[in-house]
């Protein structure tokens, strides 16, 4: 990472739609992309009851969640800053809890902050692997894992972190993501095997696989829509500051896709059909949430986490 760019400060507000996109003294001075995000985790989640919209984010060894309106209102955030790098982060929007998975000594450690950013329970899981995924339900709090062990294994713990299953789901190549239905299934993105692309992974809560089918591009997140669909995300290999989200039904057959205007690392789909999206811009610098219906219509969007950057100074003479 070239840290020269890299200024220390994290807004601790939504900046408003556009984000950081003006001011800039000249192409020579706008922030070059980041190779790596310095956002390690995200996770975004609608609360069906207020509107509420909950994300959460992992840089370094701090976590932060922000709660903010259904139209990008901020209405609170919290930090809390751990020991360890985390793994994944994961909002119940039911609660405000936020969980998050690191390791110590190949173990996982399941960390579990309220809702005002108090830490009630960090969990020795025992569990080994590589964990790269992590969804939470949100009525009966029940968490699901995804990890590497060495190849693609689910885990449904309780809250409690008690194990109630585990299975695996068949894939070796590496960059999964999993979500839960409301009717417990479990849905897996993932890499095509040996070869360009992506596949789609539909399991019941037992691990029974009831579909597989192909995407154009490996999904970077997935979710349930409505009825029998479900909408996946993927960034665009040509231009990796952008992506698609795209409509299937369970079992393959594709409905409408739209662009999206950054890298889209995570989405939730409310019963009433409004989608949220998380997505990476500026480089990898700023995280934006954008709000769209099922026809792919953009309906507002705002800045939810940015870092600035500061530009080089030639020094003449």
């Amino acid at each position: 990472m070239n840290r020269r760019w890299l200024c220390p400060v994290i807004l601790a507000a939504a900046v408003g739609t556009g984000g950081l996109r003006g001011g800039l003294a000249s192409a020579e001075d706008a922030p070059p992309a980041l190779p790596t995000p310095w956002l390690t985790a995200t996770d975004i989640a609608a609360d069906e009851r207020t509107g509420d919209v909950y994300v959460a984010v992992a840089f370094g060894m701090t976590f932060e969640t922000a709660r903010f309106s259904a139209e990008g209102q901020p209405k609170g955030r919290w930090q809390y800053t751990y020991w360890r790098v985390p793994d994944d982060v994961a909002v119940n929007a039911r609660s405000g809890e936020t969980f998050a998975t690191t390791s110590e000594r190949d173990k996982m450690i399941l960390l579990r902050y309220a809702a005002n950013g108090h830490r009630p329970a960090e969990i020795q899981t025992g569990y080994a692997g590589d964990f790269v995924d992590l969804a939470v339900e949100e009525d009966s709090g029940q968490i699901t894992l995804a990890r590497y062990y060495p190849d693609l294994e689910v885990m449904t713990l309780s809250v409690d972190c008690r194990l109630l299953r585990q299975w695996s789901a068949g894939v070796s190549e590496r960059g999964a993501t999993v979500a839960r239905a409301l009717d417990r299934s479990i849905y897996v993105g993932a890499p095509a095997a040996g070869g360009a692309g992506g596949r789609v992974l539909v399991f019941d809560e037992d691990g029974d696989k009831q579909y597989d089918w192909p995407v154009p591009e490996p999904p970077t997140a997935l979710a349930q829509g409505l009825g029998d669909e479900l909408l996946v995300l993927s960034a665009t290999p040509a231009t990796p500051w952008s992506g698609t989200a795209a409509r299937w039904t369970v079992d393959g057959a594709t409905r409408p896709q739209w662009a999206l205007s950054g890298r889209p690392t995570d989405l939730d789909v409310t019963r009433a059909g409004i989608v949220y999206i998380a997505l990476l811009r500026d480089g990898g610098r700023a995280l934006a949430v954008a709000r769209y219906d099922m026809e792919g219509h953009l309906l507002g969007e705002w800045m939810a986490f940015s870092r600035l950057f500061a530009p080089t100074v030639a020094k003449r003479g």
